[in-house]
């Protein structure tokens, strides 16, 4: 089952960081498009606050953040409106599923 956490306008990343710390889990990777500025400068912000969380590209593009996926307990996906293909979040859902890794949620961000 997949929690959802949907902002489509850029609010403070300290209430990003309270809907995450409100999931109490130990060790969440969060998943990205590593290429796009404001999905990163995000991700920066979200790590600094969260002590639980990493960042890592979207786990269907690469094999490192897949095998560090697997040893979280759960991902949260990153998306930016207008940048993030829906075909991009499916393969990452589906490879969560194929791998049995938990997804806490969807963050998707104007």
């Amino acid at each position: 089952m997949v929690s959802t956490i949907v902002v489509l306008t850029y609010l403070s990343p300290r209430i990003f960081a309270a809907a995450i710390a409100s999931l109490q889990v130990q060790k969440i990777q969060l998943c990205l498009n590593q290429n796009n500025a404001a999905a990163k400068g995000l991700a920066d912000e979200l790590v600094k606050a969260c002590s639980n969380l990493v960042t890592g590209n979207m786990i269907h593009l690469d094999s490192d953040a897949l095998e560090n996926a697997k040893k979280m307990d759960g991902i949260i996906l990153l998306a930016v409106a207008g940048d993030t293909e829906q075909k991009q979040i499916r393969r990452d859902l589906d490879v969560c599923r194929m791998q049995k890794i938990p997804v806490l949620g969807v963050i998707v961000v104007e």
